[in-house]
């Protein structure tokens, strides 16, 4: 924790911390394709955080959820890691000894359902009171694209509608091929080669 200065309740300062200039240690790009990911923790139906919406609606927030257990199916620690642009918290629950079961028997709970109820409770309280920075808009550089997921790449008309799903990339590592797998448009079928020369590969021959 930074503490960057000491007022007393008269608004004198007894003490203030010198910041030095912040050094960029990750690209912004990276730093903003996390985020969104971990948003989906919480946003998605099926992400583990999920549980933490019933707490905190605050659409900023990104969170990383962990369970630790044995094979009997004790839950033996549970945390969330998290963040929005105002404020880190990391809740953590569990014992000193790996054994020790905070949950047993149970293989429905872990740190989103656990942690995630004091993390989001916490969160969606500090929300009322915090200045509600903006977040950093999407930067240069990342794309979003349509995609299969059965093979990672650009999604065209062939592709089934439940395999399809938009993400972002960093610009230099989009997909450029078309899906290998339900072939792409007819003048991209797939194989690299227009339509015509696959209908007639002989016509075409040097």
């Amino acid at each position: 924790m930074l503490i960057k200065s000491i007022i007393d309740p008269q608004n004198k300062v007894w003490k203030s911390a010198s910041l030095p200039e912040p050094t960029r240690v990750l690209d912004e790009r990276i730093a903003w394709l996390v985020t969104d990911a971990l948003k989906q923790v919480i946003t998605q139906a099926n992400g583990t955080g999920r549980p933490i919406a019933n707490w905190c609606s605050d659409p900023r927030v990104a969170a990383k959820t962990g369970t630790t257990g044995n094979t009997n199916g004790r839950v033996n620690s549970a945390w969330v890691a998290g963040y929005s642009p105002d404020l880190v918290t990391i809740v953590y629950i569990g014992g000193d000894d790996y054994e020790q079961a905070i949950v047993a028997g149970s293989r429905d709970v872990g740190g989103g359902t656990l942690a995630g109820a004091v993390w989001g409770r916490f969160m969606g309280k500090a929300q009322q009171i915090l200045p509600n920075t903006p977040e950093a808009p999407m930067p240069d550089g990342i794309i979003k694209l349509e995609i299969c997921t059965s093979t990672g790449e650009k999604a065209t008309f062939r592709c089934p509608d439940e395999l399809r799903q938009e993400e972002y990339f960093l610009q230099e590592f989009a997909p450029e091929q078309s899906c290998s797998e339900h072939g792409g448009s007819w003048f991209q079928p797939g194989e690299g080669k227009p339509w015509w020369e696959i209908l007639f590969p002989n016509l075409f021959k040097p």
